[in-house]
């Protein structure tokens, strides 16, 4: 079980990978776990209020291994995997209460997010890194 899948699940959320939804044309990996065993790795958890502006959540990093979002507010969250991202222009949407993970081959690029209104709760974002 990922990290993120036990956090949730400690926190009494539900997980659901059909909440996910993708522009049309678009493959949706499924969820990634994260590696156990003796290998030690950071843990950068963070959260985001809603913005109407994009904000770069998880900025360009080589080390990292794994990546998770969770959509913790009442609005729809838009993921960019380019760098870039609008209501119209995006890799993921995530509605409230979903969780995405970075597929394999993990993207070590900038990951930025917009919502499409402003609302109560967070995204949270934990990346691990070597």
């Amino acid at each position: 079980m990922s990290v993120v899948k036990s956090v949730l699940a400690a926190l009494g959320l539900a997980y659901d990978p059909g909440a996910v939804e993708t522009p049309p044309g678009t493959t949706l990996y499924g969820p990634s776990e994260l590696i156990t065993g003796p290998v030690v790795r950071r843990v950068v958890p963070q959260q985001w209020n809603p913005s109407l502006t994009a904000l770069v959540v998880l900025p360009s990093n080589p080390q990292r291994v794994a990546a998770s979002l969770f959509n913790g507010s009442a609005s729809n969250v838009f993921l960019g995997l380019s760098g870039i991202v609008s209501l119209t222009n995006y890799t993921v949407k995530l509605v409230p209460g979903s969780l995405y993970e970075l597929p394999d081959p993990i993207y070590t690029g900038d990951v930025t997010v917009i919502w499409d209104a402003l609302s109560a709760g967070t995204l949270l974002v934990s990346e691990q890194a070597d």
